[in-house]
Parts: structure tokens; C-alpha cells; sequence
């Protein structure tokens, strides 16, 4: 009787230290900001093999660094609550006020059976969508990165500033003189 209870014990133990693993939905995000005059932007592509891929914009494509590396599976995890505690199916899928010199948020989500874009722009208030959108643009400084030869493709659009007007072919009429 006496080994019975200890078996029974380590069994009870044994049983309590194993991990249930997380069944996420979500399979890819692709996460973009763009910021101020001096902010050049940023892309993140994350998926579910862990793969973690991060841009950061500079003054045109070209100058652009690209990264990878790799994050763990608690990291994958975490993401995941936060997006769903946001119930990003549900969630409207965009959001402008029209502001000249702000924040402006861009993310994919991809899951099993769908896609979803949705974007935001930074104004006076604080909500939990964009302190989410913060928290994923700041995942970059706990992965440890390499520098990419490769030029990543990202779906987002929002880490790409807009052309510079070539202002050097403009050229303006003659004033009308009347005497």
C-alpha cells in the first residue's frame, strides 16, 4: 500500500512539470511603422516556425538594413495572447485621422483559415491596440539578429517612405507683365 502511494505521488508530479503546448491560430504577422519627419520606418515578419525577419527604413529602399534570427516558442506564444486578447478578427481594420507628423501602424495577420490588415494612426490617445502595436515594434530589441545580404519582401507597405518629388525639373512661368 505504502509503494502505491509513493507511485501514485511521483506520477502526480511527473504529470504537473510537463508543458501543455499553446495551439495558436495565427501562423505569420507582418508588422510595419512608420513614424515622424526622422523616422524612417520598420517591418517585422514573424512566423510560425519562428523565423524573425526585421527591416529598418532609412532615407530610400535602397539604404534600407534588413535582419534575421530566430525567436523561441514561449516568445511565438506570447505574441499570440496579445493579438488575440485584441480579437483581431473582430477588430476594425483601419483607423486614420489624418495626421501630418505622427505614428502610422500597419499589420497582417495570417492564420489558418484567413488574413486580416489592419491600421492605425498614432493620435493623442493611448489604447491597448496601440500599446500592442508598440510592444511588436519594440520585439526587435529582444531577438538576437544578424545582418541579411538578402533583400527581404515584406506585404506591408507603411516602412517604405513615399518618393521625393524631384523638385529639380520644376519649372515655373514667366510673370505676366501688363504696363
Amino acid at each position: 500500500m505504502r509503494n502505491i502511494k509513493y507511485f501514485l505521488l511521483l506520477v502526480l508530479f511527473a504529470a504537473c512539470n510537463k508543458p501543455v503546448p499553446r495551439n495558436n491560430e495565427i501562423t505569420k504577422i507582418e508588422f510595419a511603422k512608420i513614424g515622424t519627419w526622422l523616422d524612417r520606418g520598420a517591418a517585422i515578419r514573424i512566423d510560425s516556425s519562428l523565423e524573425y525577419n526585421y527591416y529598418r527604413g532609412a532615407s530610400t529602399a535602397k539604404d534600407g538594413k534588413y535582419y534575421k534570427g530566430k525567436i523561441t516558442q514561449a516568445y511565438w506564444d506570447t505574441i499570440n495572447k496579445k493579438l488575440e486578447e485584441l480579437k483581431y478578427k473582430t477588430l476594425d481594420t483601419t483607423e486614420h485621422f489624418g495626421m501630418v507628423d505622427g505614428s502610422a501602424y500597419e499589420i497582417i495577420i495570417t492564420w489558418k483559415n484567413g488574413k486580416r490588415r489592419i491600421t492605425r494612426e498614432r493620435d493623442n490617445k493611448q489604447d491597448s491596440i496601440l500599446m500592442t502595436f508598440d510592444w511588436i515594434n519594440n520585439t526587435y530589441k529582444n531577438v538576437k539578429l544578424h545582418p541579411s545580404n538578402d533583400s527581404l519582401k515584406f506585404e506591408t507597405t507603411y516602412q517604405l517612405p513615399p518618393p521625393t518629388p524631384k523638385t529639380d525639373q520644376v519649372k515655373f512661368p514667366p510673370p505676366n507683365v501688363k504696363y
